[in-house]
């Protein structure tokens, strides 16, 4: 289909004012050898600066966009989700075709809040569903309210979504039976999840909003199970019954949304009386010391560590020798306690070095002493630049975003892989800003 020829010019005209360099040149129109030359000795010599690398990186992010077809294109449009500021022209040109492209792209501007509700509304009744859920998207007044809950049970999974989205957003108890029906038996687990989601917005003095919670958990996986535990913890929920059924939870529970419940109640004490607080705080110590891997690592990542004991714990699970993903997982949350920094960061420079035999867990390693502002990684981290691993390459490049440091990233934007090029670009856009 065609594109407005307007916007292709607004869109030309927007590259060609920001070719302030070689570089820039070479990436709007997609020269990955040209780009690659411009920036190897530049990069070598460490002059290029955040400036010039999201400037490139925009040039490279509109071309990936405007250059990508069919799949690829709607890849690379969710890849620079996170950007929209910065490429909104380009999104704006995309949204002008009447497909699937353009509706992902209407729907991203939506969302930004550069797309009003009312002109949304117009696709409500689209026969495309990827259009539709834009329009339903944007259903959130009370006289919408019957378009809204027949778009729940609409056939298109996304349309549905789109739905239980306005339904938290439209924040009317009259959906609420909608919603739990949608969470009890749709068939798109992502649109259960959200189902879940928007109850937790609806407020309501109803406790019998966490009876229906309940209910629901018995039936529920762990991924919703999780969303449960939150909504009891939400404000419209936590004070008409959400408080209760996380006491009882806690008390006889376990698995991740027992973890995700008891974390609430240990981030939130207020809402909680003194047992439900130290069951919750018992049940967390309990699944560090001798938990399964998975449900350890979630509940190192979700624990406060400002209690001694949950400290104590994580130090106990950092000298775990027999498993090294916890140890890191622990080491770095022991980064997070002034009193156990030091000794943190040492143990994980032992684990940072660059060694084939335990590549995964050194990646791990140098990620978390970045987040914590470490330079003295910045070296082993670029080379991970040069991974054969894509994910390698790009996490990499996530740390250095963290070490204030995108720029060193700027190798990726001439890679060989068109997705790790895109990714690569709206993370230094964003890290640059």
């Amino acid at each position: 289909m065609m594109r407005n020829p307007l916007c292709l010019v607004l869109v030309a005209v927007t590259l060609v004012a920001c070719a302030s360099s070689p570089g820039v040149t070479a990436a709007q129109r997609g020269d990955r050898a040209a780009l690659s030359a411009y920036i190897k000795p530049l990069y070598d010599k460490g002059r290029i600066d955040n400036d010039e690398a999201a400037k490139i990186a925009k040039a490279e992010l509109q071309q990936a966009l405007t250059s990508s077809k069919d799949k690829d294109a709607l890849e690379r449009l969710r890849d620079a989700l996170p950007c929209e500021p910065e490429v909104r022209d380009v999104f704006t040109e995309l949204a002008s075709t009447h497909d699937a492209l353009g509706a992902a792209a209407t729907l991203a501007l939506h969302e930004a809040g550069d797309l009003s509700d009312s002109r949304a509304r117009e696709w409500a009744h689209d026969p495309m569903p990827e259009w539709r859920a834009v329009g339903v998207s944007a259903m959130v007044r009370t006289e919408d309210s019957e378009t809204r809950r027949l778009a729940l049970v609409d056939p298109s999974p996304e349309v549905r979504r789109a739905a239980m989205r306005a339904c938290g957003r439209a924040n009317d108890p009259r959906d609420l039976d909608g919603l739990f029906e949608a969470a009890r038996l749709d068939p798109d687990p992502m649109a259960r999840n959200q189902a879940v989601r928007a109850i937790s917005r609806i407020e309501t003095n109803d406790p019998e909003v966490a009876n229906r919670l309940r209910d629901l958990w018995n039936g529920a996986d762990d991924a919703v199970r999780e969303d449960i535990a939150s909504a009891y913890a939400s404000p419209s929920i936590v004070a008409h019954g959400g408080a209760e059924a996380l006491r009882v939870l806690v008390a006889a529970g376990h698995g991740p949304g027992v973890i995700s419940g008891a974390a609430a109640i240990t981030w939130a004490p207020a809402h909680y009386d003194q047992e439900t607080r130290a069951s919750a705080l018992a049940l967390l110590l309990r699944t560090i010391d001798s938990g399964s891997r998975r449900d350890r690592s979630f509940a190192l990542a979700v624990v406060p560590t400002s209690d001694p004991q949950v400290v104590l714990a994580i130090t106990k699970a950092s000298e775990d020798a027999a498993d090294s993903d916890i140890r890191v997982s622990a080491l770095s949350r022991l980064l997070e306690v002034p009193s156990t920094r030091g000794a943190a960061v040492t143990k994980l420079i032992e684990l940072a070095q660059p060694d084939d035999s335990h590549a995964a867990i050194g990646a791990r390693a140098r990620g978390a002493l970045a987040r914590a502002g470490e330079l003295r990684v910045q070296a082993w981290i670029e080379k991970d630049l040069s991974s054969e691993d894509a994910s390698v390459r790009l996490d990499a490049l996530s740390s250095l975003a963290a070490l204030k440091r995108p720029a060193r990233g700027v190798r990726l934007l001439a890679d060989a892989d068109a997705r790790v090029r895109a990714r690569a670009a709206c993370a230094i856009i964003v890290a640059s800003r």
